[in-house]
């Protein structure tokens, strides 16, 4: 017999609850917000012993991400980190403390400020990617390379269709002039 997963008792709650309902919609979602939370607390906790909880390394992995010379507008990061303004500022605000970014007026507009990767905020992304990388090829390491490619391709067809009300538009991430 097959193992089960948490899911697997979910699904058969709902068909003893409701034998009539298609469940194969809460199995596939509810994998995936499984995996998901299982990979939050996880990489949260890895990225933790590195100084800088996961809600951090998004700015910073966007920053670096970004090229040199890892600048980014706030609305650009907000973009790229699926944020609001209010939660941005906070996040900027706390790492900016932390001496791993600086935030700097444009000198022919004032309102407008760019947000750049300091070497500390560079050297610890570029120190802790490599972690995040080996956790997430860890994650995949049941799978053959044709099932990864073959899920990655899977995920992305779900994906595209919800991208239009998420997704920075085209280019966003360009550094600012």
């Amino acid at each position: 017999m097959e193992r089960q997963d948490y899911v697997d008792e979910v699904i058969a709650e709902w068909r003893r609850e409701l034998p009539d309902m298609e469940t194969i919609g809460l199995a596939t979602v509810g994998r995936i917000f499984a995996l998901f939370k299982h990979l939050e607390v996880e990489m949260d906790r890895l990225l933790r012993e590195h100084g800088l909880p996961l809600w951090g390394f998004d700015v910073l992995f966007a920053l670096r991400r970004s090229g040199p010379p890892y600048t980014l507008l706030p609305t650009q990061l907000m973009k790229a980190c699926y944020l609001t303004s209010g939660a941005m500022t906070h996040r900027l605000d706390r790492i900016e403390e932390m001496g791993l970014i600086r935030r700097s007026h444009n000198a022919d507009d004032r309102r407008s400020v760019h947000i750049t990767l300091l070497d500390a905020g560079l050297e610890l992304v570029d120190k802790v990617l490599p972690i995040r990388v080996e956790y997430v090829l860890g994650i995949l390491e049941p799978l053959s390379q044709s099932e990864r490619t073959t899920l990655a391709s899977l995920l992305k067809k779900l994906l595209l269709p919800l991208e239009p009300r998420f997704r920075p538009p085209s280019g966003s991430l360009t550094r600012p002039g």
